[in-house]
């Protein structure tokens, strides 16, 4: 597992939340781990993205608390931490993150959720 970065300790924590989901495929990745863990294998292939690029944005959302790792044998599993709360409502999904200070973070994406609709 990775460190946890050092750099960027003077940038407030909200700023840099802002910073990590203002990436539409981090979202997609939150989004698609409100249903329990999954692997990166099911990651790329439910959003779309490359193995590589779907590790990389895991591991920026790792670096960040947003996902934990659960490893089984040789495989990983990704799954939400208790930080973030993903709602899906038909035609948007909402991903909130909370704050140690009880303070948090919303963020309302309009897009079709599979499933619903």
């Amino acid at each position: 597992m990775r460190k946890k970065p050092r750099s960027g300790r003077h940038v407030p924590r909200a700023i840099r939340l802002c910073q990590v989901l203002s990436n539409d495929s981090r979202r997609r990745i939150l989004i698609e781990l409100a249903d329990g863990p999954l692997n990166v294998s099911t990651i790329a292939k439910s959003t779309g993205m490359t193995t590589t690029n779907a590790s990389a944005n895991l591991g920026t959302l790792y670096d960040h608390d947003l996902v934990n790792v659960t490893v089984d044998g040789i495989q990983r599993f990704y799954g939400l931490t208790n930080l973030v709360t993903v709602r899906r409502t038909r035609g948007a999904n909402e991903v909130m993150i909370r704050a140690n200070d009880g303070s948090s973070l919303t963020l309302t994406t309009a897009s079709k959720v599979k499933g619903v609709g």
